[in-house]
């Protein structure tokens, strides 16, 4: 069967009531993005493999054919309205076209959670297909289709329209490319021959492959959704409009707040303080958590500074050595690398090994170990890709020790910026350096509640401009 060529606003990643202009800039940037040419140039966490870059630049080529002008763009929008039904489509039945058989309900998930899976965003809102039942959703039905169904869940992408991203906080949310990518499925899957292109039905089948995957990897947990804290986390920030890393095994390493919208925000930020949170090298955390190195645990419970002066380095050699740690290294599974690396299991650099003299325990563990099958915390590591390490697991840490802060002083702290294990926050409240008093403890009682020791985190209170 002919596969059908893919919807040129999805493509454009526009809007389709946009104006030409409109398109032609959307053209422009995503070509930047997508050029094969430039892509030994960008920041390694957001450069596209040769081959996946070729095969995107073409579709957007393809795609660009179709609009480039604005009387093809007249003629294609023709073409497409009878397949999409003008904008804002309305939830139907199965649908019929000459020559073909009507539209099968999608297939049903081996996992028992009520899943609902974005086809595609309009301006009019969301066309949302649940596995196992004819006919579209509309965000409004999904919520009442969720309401008492414990687990109900929407996958998807993240709107461009803020009014849409904002009505979807009253759901279970999560992305699905970050699902997808957490289970080890690649982006899109193969073959897709035998799916229904036209209504998009490979997001369905993309989706219950990911919830197939998990199952078999753990039985024990196949009525999860999979790695739903770190999933939930990414998608609570992506709805707020922050900028995150693209998808990765590690979960989320880095985020950026969305920029202010006008003069008086801007102001607002400056003259707000910030609190510098650094957690350490996380990952050293769950070696001590899973070597049950006592030692290590004590150590790390007062400062890296006590752990690294037991071992004996001065200064330069303890900022060597945490240098070594915060080195991206080179990933077998052909995703970006990540910073604090350094640390994986069977190969610790001769900085770690001279860290780790003090703590025969966590040198042997480290270097003798398989690794486990779970985080200390219960949540399972991933079973997939070849280079699952304890730099991923310890970007899972951060994150559960990020959604902590968040539980506790939402209206206190405003996320800024995450870079690995360094966070940074405005402080909203009258009385900054109790705030910051409060986040040391709040750390020290996540990540004792998380790995079972409390291990100590730097806090730096900065004043606003």
């Amino acid at each position: 069967m002919a596969l059908a060529a893919p919807d040129v606003y999805l493509v454009l990643q526009a809007d389709p009531a946009a104006p030409w202009a409109e398109l032609q800039r959307r053209y422009r940037r995503r070509a930047r993005e997508l050029h094969p040419d430039g892509q030994p140039v960008r920041p390694p966490d957001q450069r596209l493999a040769a081959a996946r870059a070729t095969a995107l630049f073409a579709e957007l080529q393809a795609a660009w054919a179709e609009v480039s002008t604005p009387e093809r763009r007249a003629a294609y929008d023709q073409r497409r309205r009878p397949l999409w039904g003008g904008v804002g489509r309305a939830p139907a039945g199965p649908r019929a076209t000459p020559g073909r058989p009507a539209r099968p309900a999608p297939p049903a998930f081996g996992s028992p959670l009520p899943v609902g899976v974005v086809e595609q965003t309009a301006p009019g809102g969301l066309h949302i297909v649940v596995p196992g039942r004819a006919g579209e959703l509309s965000l409004a039905g999904f919520a009442a289709f969720a309401a008492g169904r414990s687990g109900a869940v929407l996958v998807g992408e993240i709107p461009a329209q803020p009014e849409l991203r904002a009505q979807l906080r009253a759901v279970t949310f999560v992305e699905r490319l970050r699902l997808t990518t957490m289970v080890g499925l690649p982006d899109l899957p193969e073959p897709r021959d035998h799916i229904d292109d036209d209504h998009h039905l490979w997001k369905v089948e993309h989706v219950r492959r990911a919830f197939d995957r998990w199952a078999a990897a753990f039985p024990g947990r196949r009525h999860q959704l999979p790695y739903a804290d770190d999933l939930l986390c990414m998608a609570r920030l992506s709805l707020g409009g922050y900028q995150l890393n693209p998808p990765h095994p590690a979960g989320l390493w880095g985020a950026v707040e969305p920029p202010a919208t006008s003069r008086d925000e801007r102001a607002a930020r400056r003259d707000q303080p910030t609190v510098e949170l650094d957690l350490g090298p996380p990952a050293l955390v769950l070696l001590a958590a899973w070597a049950g190195d006592r030692a290590l645990q004590h150590a790390l419970g007062t400062g890296l500074a006590a752990a690294a002066s037991a071992a004996g380095p001065d200064g330069e050699e303890l900022s060597q050595t945490l240098r070594s740690l915060a080195r991206p290294r080179a990933r077998a599974d052909g995703h970006a690398p990540v910073p604090e690396a350094g640390v994986c299991w069977g190969r610790p650099g001769p900085g770690l090994r001279r860290l780790l003299t003090p703590f025969p325990t966590a040198h042997a563990y480290l270097e003798g170990a398989d690794r486990p099958r779970e985080l200390p915390w219960g949540a399972p590591l991933a079973a997939c890709g070849s280079d699952r390490d304890l730099a991923d697991a310890g970007s899972r840490l951060v994150t559960q020790v990020m959604a902590a802060l968040a539980a506790q002083l939402d209206h206190a702290l405003q996320l800024v910026s995450r870079r690995g294990a360094r966070l940074s926050y405005r402080v909203g409240t009258a009385d900054p350096a109790a705030t910051r008093a409060a986040v040391v403890e709040l750390v020290a009682a996540a990540t004792q509640q998380l790995v079972g020791f409390p291990a100590r985190a730097e806090a730096r209170l900065q004043a606003g401009a």
